[in-house]
């Protein structure tokens, strides 16, 4: 099956990234994003040299026409590997300081398996969790401010945030550790 790419507009900051939609078989269709490491004023199809922004994500459905801020563009190859994830059991959704909980779990799509492994290992990876429209966009705009050097304290007002930016936002500074 071929990835469909998008040009994902980010309103906040006046940018647009460019990022592939993969299809993928978990017993039922998943939604896997690749985000290319490229922030342009204009709608973009990366070249194959173009490295990712982060590891993959999952979406919690795919884009439709309503998603204005999507723009369906070419059809290009699937992801080539699907990349492992993290888990971990009952971690609050904005928790300031992942290291301190445990169990976490390596999640390993290919082989449909969980392997209980030290936080160190992991933590570096993406969650195996599925994102909404605007949670991409905000944790584009994250890394947008992250690449330009902005402390994001200067950018974002915690205490504003609704419940799933603050997850995402929560989420982002721990893989910053």
């Amino acid at each position: 099956m071929n990835g469909t790419f998008y040009s994902i507009k980010i309103p906040k900051i006046g940018k647009i990234v460019s990022a592939k939609l993969n299809v993928i078989d978990r017993g039922y269709p998943a939604f896997l994003l690749e985000v290319f490491n490229i922030f342009s004023d204009d709608i973009t199809t990366p070249n194959q040299d173009v490295k990712l922004l982060f590891s993959p994500i999952f979406l919690v459905k795919k884009p439709s026409k309503k998603e204005s801020d999507w723009i369906q563009g070419a059809k290009g190859n699937s992801i080539s590997e699907i990349p492992k994830f993290k888990i971990a059991n009952h971690v609050p959704d904005y928790f300031i300081d992942e290291k301190s909980i445990s169990p976490w779990y390596l999640v390993d799509i290919n082989n449909d398996t969980e392997i209980e492994c030290d936080y160190a290992k992991l933590k570096h990876l993406e969650y195996d969790w599925n994102y909404s429209f605007n949670q991409v966009q905000f944790r584009l705009e994250l890394e947008y401010y992250k690449q330009c050097g902005i402390d994001l304290k200067s950018k974002i007002d915690i205490d504003k945030l609704k419940e799933p930016e603050k997850m995402v936002y929560y989420r982002f500074l721990n893989l910053q550790q």
